[in-house]
């Protein structure tokens, strides 16, 4: 049986996505590890400094912001707060295909509303840190929504 990589599953799938932001899909094979970021410029005319999860520290006006998502072995778990979110699978069972377009749909639809949530954050009294939290439930529903309309694939995909 062959097969079928991960990495060039998610590539060709954000690739098809047609992100409006820029994107950088990494393997860190000693670490079993995904690692996708998506890359915004937000707007700050308060020129506010602020540290994103890559402990990126900037005040610029527009600030430069990046989101950084895990895919991982569950067997080599990373630091879940180094990332917006981390989607853990077995690497002897792999994620099926349909699974990864629905992960990769949300985060997509989420992180279109990155800028309105930082605008939102930034005109109110800014009493708390901002954080940008991602929906388990909004995936879920994705997955759903594909198999009750006959989109979602079942077959395979493996860290290799």
């Amino acid at each position: 049986m062959v097969r079928l990589s991960l990495f060039e599953a998610c590539h060709q799938q954000l690739d098809q996505l047609f992100f409006s932001n820029g994107w950088s899909l990494n393997y860190l094979e000693g670490q079993n590890c995904l690692e996708l970021f998506l890359y915004f410029e937000l707007d700050n005319p308060l020129q506010l400094n602020f540290e994103d999860a890559s402990q990126a520290d900037s005040c610029q006006d527009p600030l430069p912001y990046c989101l950084k998502v895990a895919i991982y072995s569950k067997y080599q778990p990373v630091s879940q707060n180094l990332y917006w979110v981390a989607l853990e699978i077995d690497p002897d069972k792999g994620i099926e295909h349909g699974e990864l377009k629905a992960f990769l749909k949300t985060v997509k639809d989420q992180s279109k509303s990155l800028s309105l949530a930082w605008k939102d954050w930034y005109q109110a009294d800014r009493s708390f840190e901002f954080d940008f939290a991602w929906d388990w439930k909004a995936y879920r529903d994705k997955i759903a929504l594909y198999q009750e309309t006959g989109r979602y694939d079942n077959r395979r995909l493996f860290l290799l």
